[in-house]
């Protein structure tokens, strides 16, 4: 036996393969999907103005990016992008929606929206920042 360590090869969906025998060695009733992607963008005439970013595994649906350029905030562009991706969320049974961010960034917004903050690691990714999880859950599922 030759063991190797190699860097940079594509092995997701070996792993994957991988990860299943587990789940089906202890008898889980995982339903095991493909990651799906999606995005919403808001427009004023051709300029993007607006947008999110997320996608979908196992059953969560993860925000990835939510931005609204600068001149039209509050407006509540954000708060629509976001019940979009809920609406989308909920066509697909997810139970939860998930999303990270920065303490500088939508702390107050998040919940706003009906999100709950689930974790918090301090001073990451520097000092004076901390990394914020959110979660909302979905009813029903």
């Amino acid at each position: 036996m030759k063991i190797t360590l190699k860097e940079n090869v594509d092995i997701s969906s070996d792993l994957s393969e991988l990860l299943d025998e587990h789940r089906l060695a202890s008898r889980q009733e995982i339903v095991i999907d493909t990651e799906e992607q999606f995005s919403f963008a808001i427009y004023d005439n051709d300029k993007l103005i607006g947008g999110l970013t997320a996608k979908m595994r196992l059953g969560e649906f993860y925000i990835i990016l939510l931005a609204v350029s600068k001149e039209y905030r509050g407006q509540g562009l954000g708060k629509r992008l976001m019940l979009r991706a809920e609406e989308k969320a909920r066509e697909l049974n997810c139970r939860h929606m998930l999303l990270t961010t920065y303490s500088y960034q939508g702390l107050y917004f998040y919940p706003a929206v009906g999100f709950q903050e689930l974790a918090r690691i301090s001073d990451f990714p520097s000092q004076n920042v901390d990394k914020v999880y959110f979660i909302k859950h979905l009813s029903g599922k």
